[in-house]
């Protein structure tokens, strides 16, 4: 979305609307991310979230392993509860192991979390 991409304009108007974005965009978008790291090891959280988005995976790379943490509810809402994003920058804070010097303030820019 930050280089104006077609596939992140695209997912863009999604998540303004705050929808989901479509399987077939989301694969699309990460299957070009993972063919600019392929001289590395990659871990994926998250992704694939649908049996279509794990079948498009499982085409095109071979899968060594998957997890899937069964973390209580309580756990993920406190979690959430704790998390301040800047929306400008993406950049995350999470006030049980890495707050803002302010609560509810940028660190980088002072603007409001």
């Amino acid at each position: 979305m930050r280089r104006d991409t077609e596939i992140g304009v695209l997912a863009k108007t999604f998540m303004d609307q705050g929808k989901l974005i479509p399987d077939d965009l989301m694969i699309r978008l990460l299957l070009q991310v993972l063919k600019n790291v392929t001289q590395y090891n990659w871990l994926l959280c998250g992704f694939p979230r649908t049996l279509a988005q794990a079948e498009a995976l499982d085409r095109v790379h071979q899968v060594h392993l998957v997890m899937n943490p069964n973390v209580p509810f309580e756990v993920i809402r406190q979690r959430l509860k704790a998390r301040w994003v800047h929306p400008a920058s993406g950049r995350v804070y999470n006030l049980g192991f890495d707050p803002p010097k302010v609560v509810g303030v940028d660190d980088v820019t002072g603007e409001p979390l």
